[in-house]
Formats: C-alpha cells, structure tokens, sequence
C-alpha cells in the first residue's frame, strides 16, 4: 500500500498490527462487565458480581485488558523490550515522527476503549464508576508503560520500572479517583499532571529510541522458532492458509499470529479472575465472621 504522507503510512501499519487486540480489549471490558451485570440480576443483590458490593473486582476488569499492553506489538521484536517498528529506522523519517505518531495513537486507543466500557458499566448499572478521569489516567498509566517498554532493552529494567509504575498509579491514582466520586467535581489541575506526564513520557521515548536508532541497525534478535510463549501460542492452533483469496490469507494471518493468541490469554485471564473472585468472596466472608466473633459491641449492627 503506497502513502505519501509518513503519519499516514505509520497510523495504518500501527492500526493494521493492533486492530484485532483493540476489539479483543473492548469486547473482554463490556462482555465481563455485562455479564457480571447479568449474574447480579440473577444472584442476591450482594452478590459476587454486584457493582455497589463489588466495584473493586469492576475496576480490575475494565483496567486489566490496558495494563498488559499491547502484545501484538510485542511479538514483532519476539517479545523482547524495544521500539516495536524498529523497520522503520532506515526510513527518511524524523524520531519524533516516528515514536510520537505509535504513542499517540495506542494512548487515544486506550482512552476510548475504557471510556466506552466505563460509560457502559455506570449506564447499565446506575453505580457512579469514574469515566472521564479515570480514562484520563489510564491512558497516562498506559503511556508511562509504552515509554519503559519502547525505551529499554533491559527485560529486568523493564519488568522493574512496570511494577513500579503500577504500584505508584495503584495508591496514588485510586486513591484520588475516590475522593471526587463525581466526574464534574474532578479538580482541572489533574488534567494537567496528566499531560505533563505525557510530554515527558513523549521526550524520554524520543531521546532513548534516537540511542537505539543510531546504535543498532539490526534490533530484531535472531530467535528459535516456537521457542516463546508468544510462539507457543501460535502453534496451538494449526489452520491450513486458505489460498482462494487475499483477503482470508490476510485474514488467516492476523488471527493466527495475533488474534488466537490474545484471545486464549484474554480467556485464562477470565477464567483465573473469576475463580478468584468466587474463592475470595467466601474466605473475606468467613475472616469478617471470625472478627465480629470476637468483638464486644453495644450494638448489633457494629
């Protein structure tokens, strides 16, 4: 496909590469949320899956698909940290140009695929979940998490700096989203923390990625095949290329090296979520019991 424009040519690789994990992380947030939604309708009101009992196990579904980041672009290095698009360093284009157009446009991504779940989930549920400014820092947490991978080769480094950002954003993002339960409330100043967050993000991925380009002119490492998770994946599922036309080879190409092995994550993690919340609930529940037991109170509703 011949594009004149290089934003335009780097927006369609980067759309062409992501796009069936983009419906995945959207689909995953409004079927869980939904489905929660419709376990609540049918179970006790203070049940597992209500909103108003439950809103922690709500938040980690609808931020879980965004933390993980983008394993279709992950797999073009074999998985290893880096610039993904690191075939474009031969290019006539600008590094700025070249790191500012991906970031962009997978920080808008995730900012709308949470947004459209969260403003799903409050409709449906009528339980005040944050939507503006939560998406807001999502996007953020998600960026800080681009930059660390796209401006290291250290995997210690990278998996480092992950759980350190998480840990932070965790305290400190969660524990100010509580405070204004009310989106129109939300102090304006955050905003801005948020996007100096993103400039810096933007300037440090810049300067490191313009180290790799200059340094490395061969940054994909040479790998055994099926020797990765990501490969093992692949080889689960095994389905002839369909040859009668280019669009189902396409087709065939994107699920096979993207689209099954997403999906098969996307499904252990429902399964392992949902196994958690079903033999945590009983054991919280048991823990309150034992410590209501053991306390003298005036009243019985203390």
């Amino acid at each position: 496909m011949s594009m004149r424009s290089p934003i335009v040519a780097i927006l369609w690789d980067t759309w062409r590469v992501t796009r069936i994990e983009a419906a995945w992380k959207l689909g995953f947030c409004v079927v869980a949320t939904v489905g929660g939604l419709m376990l609540s309708a049918v179970l006790a009101p203070s049940a597992v899956f209500a909103p108003s009992e439950n809103a922690e196990l709500y938040k980690v579904l609808l931020f879980s698909p965004h933390i993980m980041g983008w394993l279709s672009l992950a797999g073009l290095n074999g998985g290893k940290p880096g610039f993904p698009l690191y075939l474009l360093y031969t290019r006539p284009i600008r590094t700025a140009v070249m790191v500012g157009v991906p970031m962009a446009y997978l920080t808008a991504v995730t900012f709308a695929i949470y947004l459209a779940s969260a403003f799903l989930l409050r409709e449906a549920s009528g339980y005040p979940f944050s939507v503006l400014p939560a998406a807001a820092w999502i996007a953020a947490i998600a960026l800080v998490l681009y930059t660390i991978g796209f401006s290291t080769r250290s995997v210690v480094v990278m998996m480092l700096g992950w759980l350190l950002t998480l840990f932070v954003a965790g305290h400190f993002v969660g524990a100010r989203l509580d405070s204004f339960p009310s989106d129109a409330d939300y102090p304006v100043t955050d905003y801005a923390w948020i996007a100096l967050i993103g400039l810096l993000c933007f300037g440090v991925t810049v300067a490191r990625v313009a180290r790799q380009r200059r340094g490395d002119a061969q940054t994909a490492i040479p790998r055994t095949p099926s020797s990765g998770l990501w490969d093992r994946l692949i080889d689960l599922f095994r389905f002839p290329c369909p040859t009668s036309s280019a669009a189902r080879a396409q087709m065939w190409l994107d699920l096979k090296s993207n689209g099954f092995p997403v999906f098969t994550i996307g499904v252990v993690l429902a399964i392992v979520i949902l196994l958690v919340a079903a033999v945590g609930n009983p054991i919280d529940a048991a823990f309150q019991d034992d410590i209501r037991a053991s306390l003298s109170c005036m009243y019985t509703d203390c």
